[in-house]
């Protein structure tokens, strides 16, 4: 692979990955706030009294396995395979 080839091959990867990271910190505190509202009322039904912190808790968990999150560690993957493409 030429110099030019892998230095593509970076900046598409790095575009991929910025993408993923300004997608993410764009729909993260709306999907956050509607996932707060769903636990609280998730949990109302059940009968469980979460407070404030175990709800965060909660929804801090299902926003690390979701696919915004899953979006932003391939494209971090992509990088660094592009990283090492040429060594």
């Amino acid at each position: 692979m030429s110099e030019i080839e892998y230095l593509e091959m970076q900046q598409a990867a790095l575009k991929k990955y910025k993408q993923a990271l300004d997608f993410f910190l764009t729909s993260v505190e709306s999907k956050q706030k509607i996932l707060e509202i769903k636990e609280r009322e998730m949990a109302a039904i059940d009968g469980l009294d979460y407070t404030d912190k175990e709800i965060s808790i909660i929804v801090g968990k299902i926003i690390k396995d979701s696919p915004l999150n899953l979006n932003i560690r391939v494209a971090n993957d992509k990088v660094s395979e592009a990283v090492k493409g040429n060594g």
